[in-house]
């Protein structure tokens, strides 16, 4: 039986046909009330198609190949609405235009609402969810801060997924041989290339263990698709193998004795027809080709307008928010995953100068605002983790002003541990240590430009002098490697070779240390004192001076001594 209309559309179902269509009802052993609407000229704009019984009926592939209608119930844009040039050509290319107004909780809330599961009517995230939810009026509304409205709202829920899980009473290497007789509304869902997921196992590959330390294990079940329906108790698929096992042999057959335990437990032979092992609310691809094409870029944009007019903090922007509730995952389970090698930019922020680039628990990454005035301090970043759960140790890199000259030559630039305080304030915790780059050594007038030095929270314990390569105690001792500078007012230490170590002072006098041996530049001076007895307390080799006689200790508590005359 065929009916066809010839009727006026306007806003059907928000589906917008601003010409005079022709709908077509058709049943037969293909299809079962089936819609189709037509053009004036004859060319579908919407085909509805919710069965497909017989896949070998002619006539029943919307698209350029192919020998089989695609599995989808509804077809928009089949074909050109208008003719070229005409009045009638509002839509040529078949779009489909959605006008609405999300104006309430729950499917009231979203303009164009998808849903993978029976739950259509429990929705969580429109207006609160559960008891919070806006539709039980002050209970909800209490409880839940804003009257949500997504323009798009996707559901998936793998508890109520439209799965036919089917008991099965054997399998061959192309069949499927079920235990009870499939009803006719079961035959009629079942379609060419549907998954077939069975909880028969293959015992050669290892029995899957699930750990929140360790990655999800894969696969040990057998799989197929579906390539037609034969009868009431018997399905036609491609053939088994378990995915991603890489053993693609001809011939293999599940085993309705090994059954699964560990990723389902159905505790008998089950197989499910329409069943997924892995799901995204979207998945976008794109090719291209650069065969004569036009197209050449591709980006996917967020855009959110403010009127210039709101006053600052009228509103809140939350861009792009995923959260996770539940056991912890697999230990290869991510938020954000850029498989991105060949892009020489992974990830491209524009930061306000004063605002955060990143901002989690433990890392965060601030704005290029810097430093300005004499004393100024500029957080760049910082890392925080806890020890023993109470302190909070925080790797801080901050930018200081350390004179009023202009530019970079006035500037330092610190990392350091801070203890405690205030994520994104350098100027906050106990103050450990420090490494300073261009710092403001302690008794100079300027900063050492290209020298670094190492210090705790207030003060430098030594740094590199950028003009020669010496390292600064506070002013009062120095390291250097080689070379050598009179004049300075620190005592310095110094190595001239592999074996030789100088110690002199802000003269130039000296001891160096010469592998075992030690020599004295210029004089050496030992204490000016005599011991009281010869068997005053001393330590072999230890010397004393006054005015008549020189005294050393020729073993334990021992003195000898011998005369001084002039010359």
């Amino acid at each position: 039986m065929s009916i066809k209309l010839k009727i006026g559309i306007i806003n059907v179902f928000l589906i917008k046909f601003l010409s005079v269509t022709s709908i077509s009802f058709a049943e037969n052993q293909s299809f079962r009330h089936s819609l189709e609407s037509y053009s004036m000229h004859d060319t579908i704009a919407l085909r509805i198609q919710p069965r497909q019984v017989d896949s070998n009926i002619p006539g029943q592939d919307n698209w350029a190949s192919g020998s089989l209608m695609h599995p989808y119930a509804v077809t928009i844009g089949n074909a050109r609405v208008g003719i070229s040039g005409s009045t009638e050509d509002h839509n040529p290319n078949g779009q489909l235009i959605l006008a609405g107004s999300p104006d309430g909780p729950n499917t009231n809330g979203c303009l164009l609402c998808m849903f993978d599961t029976v739950s259509a009517l429990n929705i969580a995230g429109i207006s609160g969810g559960g008891s919070s939810n806006w539709i039980n009026g002050p209970l909800g509304i209490s409880q839940y801060g804003s009257a949500d409205s997504p323009v798009e709202y996707i559901m998936q829920d793998n508890a109520n997924m439209q799965v036919m899980n089917l008991k099965v009473a054997d399998y061959t290497a192309t069949e499927i041989i079920l235990a009870s007789a499939m009803t006719t509304d079961q035959m009629a869902r079942i379609h060419y290339g549907m998954y077939a997921i069975s909880n028969s196992i293959d015992t050669s590959l290892a029995t899957p263990t699930f750990s929140a330390s360790n990655n999800l294990p894969s696969p040990n079940y057998y799989a197929s698709t579906v390539i037609s329906v034969i009868d009431r108790t018997h399905i036609k698929v491609s053939g088994w193998a378990v995915p991603g096992a890489g053993n693609s042999t001809s011939g293999q057959v599940p085993s309705t004795s090994n059954l699964d335990t560990k990723w389902t437990d159905f505790g008998i032979p089950t197989i499910g027809i329409g069943g997924r092992t892995n799901t995204s609310a979207i998945n976008w691809v794109t090719y291209f080709t650069t065969t004569n094409s036009w197209l050449n870029n591709y980006e996917n944009e967020i855009d959110i307008l403010g009127d210039p007019g709101f006053a600052a903090g009228r509103m809140r922007i939350h861009g792009l928010t995923m959260t996770y509730q539940g056991p912890t995952p697999s230990a290869d389970s991510y938020a954000l995953n850029l498989n991105t090698i060949a892009l020489p930019v992974q990830l491209h922020m524009e930061v306000k100068p004063t605002g955060y680039g990143v901002q989690s628990n433990s890392f965060i990454t601030k704005g290029n605002s810097g430093v300005s005035v004499k004393g100024d301090i500029w957080e760049s970043f910082e890392h925080a983790a806890f020890a023993d759960s109470t302190s909070n140790m925080r790797l801080v890199g901050w930018l200081k002003k350390e004179t009023n000259t202009k530019g970079w030559p006035s500037s330092s630039f610190s990392i350091g541990l801070h203890v405690d305080g205030i994520q994104g304030e350098a100027k906050t915790g106990s103050k450990m240590g420090r490494l300073t780059f261009n710092p403001l050594l302690f008794g100079t007038e300027a900063i050492q430009v290209g020298g670094w030095a190492l210090g705790n929270g207030n003060s430098y314990a030594f740094g590199s002098v950028s003009n020669e390569p010496t390292v600064l105690n506070g002013g009062y001792l120095g390291f250097q490697e080689k070379g050598w500078s009179s004049g300075i007012s620190f005592p310095t230490i110094q190595a001239t070779s592999p074996s030789k170590l100088n110690i002199r002072d802000n003269n130039g006098k000296n001891v160096t240390l010469n592998t075992y041996e030690l020599e004295v530049i210029n004089s050496l001076i030992v204490p000016f004192k005599r011991p009281p007895s010869s068997r005053s307390p001393c330590n072999q080799g230890q010397i004393e001076d006054d005015e008549n006689y020189h005294y050393v200790c020729v073993s334990k508590n021992r003195w000898k001594r011998a005369i001084l005359s002039d010359f």
